[in-house]
């Protein structure tokens, strides 16, 4: 599903209640993050749960990551599905972006 908004703010309250279901869904193991691809990229973050992963709040900004599919996506759509990353810890992450 693919949902173009005008301005996030309209529909903060909706989309962070599907932040919220997502990561009851999946459980603590999990980060859901809303990003505001209109802010400065240092500042996108506008809802997050389960943020104890990766310890990002809302006014952090993306990953280097991030920015290399808003640059270049690997599809059309822009989407990436289940691949892994590595925290700076160490600690071995299957994630969606």
């Amino acid at each position: 599903m693919k949902i173009v908004l005008e301005d996030i703010n309209k529909e903060l309250h909706n989309l962070d209640r599907l932040v919220k279901m997502l990561a009851k869904q999946f459980g603590d193991n999990s980060e859901i993050i809303l990003h505001d691809l209109k802010k400065d990229y240092s500042s996108t973050i506008v809802a997050i749960e389960n943020n104890t992963i990766t310890g990002r709040k809302v006014g952090d900004g993306g990953t280097n990551l991030g920015l290399e599919v808003l640059r270049k996506p690997p599809h059309t759509n822009g989407d990436i599905y289940n691949y892994f990353t590595e925290t700076q810890d160490g600690r071995l992450l299957r994630s969606s972006t």
